[in-house]
């Protein structure tokens, strides 16, 4: 355990802070949570301070840093309960009884619904963000991100509309800094002018609106317009129910959620501009690399799943700068979560980070262990390169599913069958698209007929990238339903996971012995218990 601790510092130190957070967000929705003073945490940071000196110098002294080690992983608990507080704080709303006149300012682009128009739009009085559902009549659906607005309406705290859901509506809109909302009526709301001042995400979201207008002018439509918008800038307001559905049937839906996927095939191709040569790597590493990375990242509007894509290709970018070239994989995927989590604390619930994380601890430590087990010495087929790209590919595809499995099934009550060989085809399909579509728009300033050459290329590549799907879809068992899953399966799935990678490093009797009671535990717990008991 300690040589583990000397080989990944960050651990401790994100399992400690992500252990404080939920704890934070717990005591919070039980109304258990305080909100500390200005100079209460002032006082709490001295003391704090204070206490690492002297649990380090107590720990030099009686020879025992197990009393440091726990001193950090303390405060990592409390810095952790009080991050988390203090931004579920920010959101508490007491409405008054009646309804009100508030000044609001629209913060993104509204959106149409079935029988309302959506606004998320922040008060210029207390900075909280609600969320305005307003009448759809002509004057609502011209508004527009930054519009003033005078309205008169009654608002409310976030509320569960199904009291029998399993999903906490209530919970999730207060995790995503929602104080409030209500229904604003015809004739109740007026506009009161514009705000031209725009913020760094602002103005991501309109040169990603500007992009998606370049493939509406060069012929996009439907189901490629909604995919290309979501593969290359993350706008998915395209997408129609019925592809959302056919991606996530068929196992590929993080294809459309822009991830590690598509920062590496960014972050290859510009190690293919800088080249080769220690002292190219490093300058262009730092003046190009780096900016690029970050600039798709906003651009895309800094979600939790690109912002740690691009942290650690960022992180494995300046690890590939020294001398002896090892990047720890593990430790800068923990580093990663640990300022992630320290930056926005409340992203540890997001499906997205949850997801994005485990996927890559999962292909870090059973990608390998799988590859090892075909045997590599008197293969020749390891010796085609196309067969070990492939195999590679199944590979990952095969620890990323283990791994993400019971979040899938507690999210979505759903697991695909054919993820394989879906996977297998689709990857290779979405680079190519992503490489045809970066091409197509450096040659925006050059009308001509390649780039319509290109975009006719992209046309073909999403629709037979659609087909495959669809015909994928159609096979019989395309997807199971799992039904309701609790924490107690995660954890025993987790902890056979956890034995049956021990059992492919060492398969000794106390490593089999784990590994079949976990099993057992999660049998009893989901089948049985479940089935004749809960």
């Amino acid at each position: 355990m300690r040589d583990l601790l000397q080989r990944h510092p960050f651990l401790l130190l994100t399992v400690a802070l992500a252990g404080g957070i939920a704890c934070g967000d717990a005591l919070y929705f039980r109304q258990l949570m305080p909100l500390p003073a200005n100079t209460s945490r002032i006082t709490l940071f001295c003391i704090a301070i204070a206490l690492l000196f002297i649990t380090h110098y107590c720990a030099r002294k009686i020879r025992f840093r197990p009393l440091f080690t726990l001193t950090i992983t303390v405060l990592c608990w409390m810095l952790g309960m009080m991050l988390s507080g203090d931004q579920l704080h920010t959101t508490r709303f007491s409405p008054p009884p009646t309804a009100t006149d508030y000044a609001v300012t629209i913060e993104e682009q509204p959106e149409r619904k079935a029988r309302s128009i959506l606004c998320r739009v922040t008060d210029d009085t207390t900075r909280q963000q609600y969320l305005l559902y307003l009448a759809p009549d002509s004057a609502a659906a011209a508004l527009t991100r930054g519009d003033r607005l005078w309205v008169h309406a009654r608002l409310s705290p976030p509320r569960n509309f199904h009291a029998d859901s399993s999903f906490d509506y209530a919970r999730y809109l207060t995790r995503k800094g929602i104080s409030g909302t209500g229904y604003v009526a015809s004739g109740y709301w007026q506009q009161a002018g514009h705000d031209d001042t725009r913020t760094w995400s602002q103005r991501a979201r309109d040169y990603r609106a500007h992009i998606v207008e370049i493939y509406r002018k060069l012929g996009f439509s439907g189901d490629n317009l909604g995919v290309l918008s979501a593969l290359t800038v993350g706008h998915k307001e395209e997408l129609s129910e019925e592809i959302r559905n056919t991606y996530a049937v068929t196992g590929v839906a993080h294809v459309l959620a822009l991830s590690g996927l598509h920062i590496g095939i960014l972050y290859a191709l510009c190690l293919i501009v800088v080249g080769k040569g220690r002292r190219r790597r490093i300058l262009g590493t730092l003046l190009f690399v780096l900016p690029v990375l970050w600039a798709f990242a906003l651009l895309t509007g800094l979600s939790a799943s690109v912002v740690r894509s691009v942290i650690m290709f960022s992180l494995l970018a300046l690890s590939h700068l020294s001398p002896d070239r090892r990047p720890y994989t593990l430790n800068i995927l923990l580093a990663t979560a640990f300022f992630m989590l320290l930056f926005r604390p409340l992203w540890l619930f997001d499906v997205g980070f949850q997801l994005s994380f485990v996927a890559v601890a999962s292909i870090h430590f059973i990608q390998p262990r799988l590859y090892r087990l075909l045997p590599q010495s008197g293969t020749r087929l390891l010796q085609w390169r196309a067969f070990s790209y492939f195999f590679g590919l199944f590979t990952v595809a095969i620890a990323a599913q283990a791994g993400t499995a019971p979040l899938i099934s507690f999210y979505f009550h759903r697991l695909p069958v054919h993820f394989l060989w879906t996977n297998l085809c689709i990857v290779p399909l979405v680079g190519l698209c992503l490489c045809t579509a970066g091409i197509m728009l450096l040659l925006t300033p050059f009308t001509s007929v390649l780039q319509q050459g290109t975009a006719w290329l992209l046309n073909v590549l999403l629709n037979t990238q659609h087909r495959l799907l669809h015909l994928v879809e159609q096979l019989p068992m395309a997807s199971i339903e799992t039904g309701q899953t609790d924490g107690w399966d995660i954890l025993f799935y987790y902890f056979f996971l956890v034995g049956a990678i021990r059992c492919m490093d060492a398969c000794t009797v106390r490593n089999v012995y784990f590994t079949l009671i976990s099993l057992l535990l999660l049998i009893i717990h989901s089948i049985v218990l479940r089935s004749f008991f809960l």
